[in-house]
């Protein structure tokens, strides 16, 4: 879920299995009229249209503009997406990603985005919250800070859970 001009939107993806390689389609729905647009990715090379761009994207509203970070590390990549039409077009280079989205690893875990971007103007910069999969079970969440101009990106260590049990409570 994130706002862009003031309005509640959110971000699904449903795998699109019947082609494959097997890729995902992707759907804003704005939260206040229903109405769903399908995201159509534009690629230089349309014979590598069907990737897989995994479905971690995070929202980022700067301006009128509505942008898509679809990866933060090894590389920041980054979508320019118009509502209206459902056009999607790349910011950063595009053959950062001619292999698909790729999962790096952070000793045994693999980070990933989350939340949608929020700007702090004192900074010029954007802050959000990854997730590191470690297992099945244990996810940790982690900042992410991304210059205004879209070309540096920041990944911090895990942020400290903690869990209650009963009336303590415990680093996990």
């Amino acid at each position: 879920c994130f706002l862009h001009d003031g309005i509640p939107y959110a971000l699904s993806w449903t795998p699109r299995l019947e082609i494959p390689p097997y890729d995902f389609c992707y759907n804003v729905t704005n939260l206040i009229t229903g109405k769903v647009t399908e995201l159509k990715v534009q690629f230089s090379d349309q014979s590598e249209k069907y990737r897989d761009l995994g479905k971690n994207w995070m929202a980022l509203s700067k301006g009128s503009q509505l942008y898509f970070v679809v990866s933060i590390e090894p590389n920041i990549s980054v979508l320019k997406c118009q509502l209206e039409t459902g056009e999607c077009t790349w910011v950063t280079d595009e053959s950062l990603v001619n292999n698909g989205i790729k999962v790096s690893n952070a000793g045994s875990s693999a980070s990933r985005g989350g939340t949608s971007w929020m700007y702090n103007k004192e900074h010029d910069c954007y802050y959000g919250l990854g997730h590191r999969t470690y297992n099945s079970h244990y996810h940790t969440a982690f900042l992410y800070v991304l210059s205004s101009d879209f070309k540096k990106v920041r990944i911090g260590p895990d942020i400290t859970t903690y869990c209650s049990n009963q009336g303590e409570w415990k680093h996990i």
